[in-house]
């Protein structure tokens, strides 16, 4: 069976300074973070496509957020601490000074790319 197929995938620009410290943060803080995605890396997709051939095309989609989405955000994430845990406030803690460090007028771009792969299976 022969068919085409297309994935989109929302991914943190890594290349964003906000975002590198984001990760110190989580690496620091979060036990259980391996990485954004859980470590998955985008490269690996390339088995999923008949002939480890696919296009993609990529395109910026930053989230302008407060600060209580900026946490809240974070706190939604499968790796981060729950309130019980003992680093939750610390974490809540980096998260704010995060946040302060890089918003402008309330809020600040949380930037991601998003990415569209399209090719047969």
């Amino acid at each position: 069976m022969n068919g085409k197929v297309a994935l989109i995938w929302n991914h943190r620009d890594e290349t964003s300074s906000l975002i590198q410290e984001y990760a110190k943060v989580n690496a620091n803080l979060c036990l259980n973070f391996k990485g954004f995605s859980q470590g998955f890396d985008t490269h690996s997709i390339t088995y999923f496509f008949k002939s480890n051939s696919y296009e993609s095309l990529k395109l910026t989609n930053s989230q302008q957020l407060t600060q209580d989405q900026f946490i809240g955000r974070a706190l939604s994430s499968s790796y981060a601490p729950k309130e019980q845990d003992d680093n939750f406030d610390a974490y809540v803690l980096a998260l704010t000074k995060l946040f302060i460090k890089y918003q402008k007028g309330g809020s600040l771009q949380f930037p991601e790319i998003t990415t569209l792969y399209f090719g047969e299976i």
